[in-house]
């Protein structure tokens, strides 16, 4: 080494140890601030920021006591803060995952993995977001030391998409309109009515047989047999009405979806179940 490089080599390790006080006095100031904010948002309850700065006060270069310190806190921090695991279904109740949640207006999740996320305690709002579905928003009170806590959403179709299941919905989309719910109901409320007038004439025909020629046993079959006529037709038109309208409700609903009929084995047979949703 020449003697020009030696001396500058010199001249550079005398500079570099007469700073070494001053960057001991600066790392350690810089130590102190970190441990201080991380105190600090711990007493706000920003507990997840406060982790992230655990780190800071942690360095190799900071104080024995600061890192004794922050070791502390950093387990105090871990066994209170809080976890949750956020779940969510479909408009068709099936699970998705291309869910973006925000709490409180800032991002949180791009999508679900079902994995425990880290979350400050106290109240939030949760809002998800899946395309093609309606978002949908959740408050909820999270507790310190609270873990994995489930937080389920469950999204809707848009409005007026076709896969609401109500009206002219994913069963009904696409077809006319039913016809033959729509006669079969008719044709029953004209039988029902056919059978309240003639069972309530044929009741005053019976009466007056009954005053009449009944006091005395006079009546002849000419007499009764219209009455009787009169009364079996309005019990027919009423067991035909019932059923015409009962068909027609089924029908309508089978249109809209909202019908079906599970079978099932069953002893000596099967086992039918009516399901109808209002």
């Amino acid at each position: 080494m020449s003697g020009r490089a030696t001396v500058a080599a010199c001249q550079f390790l005398v500079a570099w140890l007469a700073a070494g006080p001053a960057r001991a006095d600066g790392d350690a100031v810089a130590c102190a601030h970190a441990a201080e904010s991380v105190q600090a948002l711990r007493s706000a309850g920003k507990l997840v920021e406060a982790l992230d700065q655990v780190p800071r006060c942690m360095q190799l270069q900071c104080p024995a006591f600061v890192r004794r310190d922050c070791e502390a806190s950093r387990s105090d921090i871990e066994a209170s803060l809080p976890t949750i695991v956020v779940r969510a279904r479909g408009p068709g109740g099936e699970d998705v995952t291309a869910v973006r949640v925000l709490v409180d207006g800032r991002p949180f999740l791009d999508r679900l993995d079902g994995r425990a996320k880290p979350i400050d305690p106290g109240p939030h709002t949760l809002r998800f977001e899946l395309p093609g579905a309606t978002p949908a928003e959740k408050s909820v009170v999270v507790r310190e030391g609270e873990r994995m806590r489930a937080v389920d959403a469950v999204f809707a179709a848009p409005a007026g998409d076709g896969s609401s299941g109500k009206g002219e919905d994913a069963a009904g989309a696409g077809r006319g309109f039913p016809w033959p719910a729509a006669i079969l109901g008719g044709a029953g409320v004209v039988a029902v009515g056919a059978f309240a007038y003639l069972g309530l004439t044929g009741l005053s025909d019976y009466h007056a047989l009954q005053g009449g020629c009944g006091a005395n046993g006079s009546c002849k079959s000419s007499d009764v047999d219209p009455v009787r006529t009169k009364l079996w037709v309005a019990d027919g038109l009423g067991v035909a009405g019932l059923l015409a309208l009962g068909v027609a409700g089924w029908t309508w609903y089978s249109w809209r979806g909202d019908a079906r009929v599970n079978l099932s084995p069953a002893p000596g047979g099967a086992r039918a179940v009516v399901a109808v949703s209002f």
